[in-house]
């Protein structure tokens, strides 16, 4: 087996390999790209459940048994004072002055209840924003980043199988060139199979001889392989 028909399959073997691999990766190209999907923004609930928070503010104050305690503490204190006014030498002025605390300290009391619905509202809508921001951050990772590293993917396995088809063919050729050199230097025209290194197999195949176009009567046609 001479040297130029191992060295030629030897190389068309690596450029069949070369093939291959860039025809494998444009493949996965491919199908990475059959996968890839536009990627969606969806508006996280909590801003719809602050919203509701809004349409709701009215209703949210300090804790309802908090508020009942404060109303009967003020009641009492209105009650225990009027008692002592009854017996005081002027009870309808200090009867007037006691109601006009009362309606102070329920005043005071609804002031602090619409503090603490304000800032029950703001403490609601951080937590909301904040469990907004995980399922943003959800939503980053899951959609867009990923999008992003198939996107990736893809283009390398397309442009690394588009780099091997290219070397295939460039190698090819330099191969062709080279053997097409070597036979010209021995004034030969090589052959396909020559100009790549492969075995002319029409030359080495046996020849036959067509049998006589009139044998002799009796006899059978045969053909003879030529020595």
């Amino acid at each position: 087996m001479s040297a130029v028909f191992i060295g030629g399959a030897t190389a068309v073997a690596g450029l069949g390999l070369k093939a291959y691999e860039g025809l494998h990766q444009d493949h996965e190209a491919n199908q990475i790209q059959k996968n890839l999907k536009d990627p969606t923004y969806n508006i996280p609930a909590e801003f719809l459940q602050n919203k509701n928070i809004a349409a709701q503010m009215a209703q949210i104050g300090m804790p309802q048994q908090q508020y009942n305690n404060a109303t009967n503490q003020i009641q009492a204190n209105q009650a225990a004072a009027i008692a002592a006014a009854s017996n005081s030498n002027n009870p309808s002025g200090a009867i007037a002055k006691i109601q006009g605390q009362t309606n102070a300290a329920t005043g005071n009391l609804n002031a602090e209840d619409a503090a603490a619905r304000q800032n029950n509202q703001r403490y609601s809508l951080q937590q909301n924003a904040a469990y907004g921001d995980q399922e943003l951050a959800k939503q980053q990772n899951d959609v867009f980043d990923k999008y992003t590293r198939n996107f990736n993917l893809m283009q390398a396995y397309r442009g690394a199988g588009t780099q091997n088809l290219m070397g295939a063919a460039s190698d090819a050729t330099s191969l062709a060139g080279t053997a097409i050199s070597a036979y010209a230097g021995q004034g030969q025209t090589p052959t396909f199979g020559q100009a790549y290194g492969l075995p002319n197999l029409q030359a080495s195949a046996p020849q036959f001889t067509p049998p006589a176009s009139n044998p002799p009567q009796g006899t059978i046609p045969y053909y003879q392989i030529a020595q």
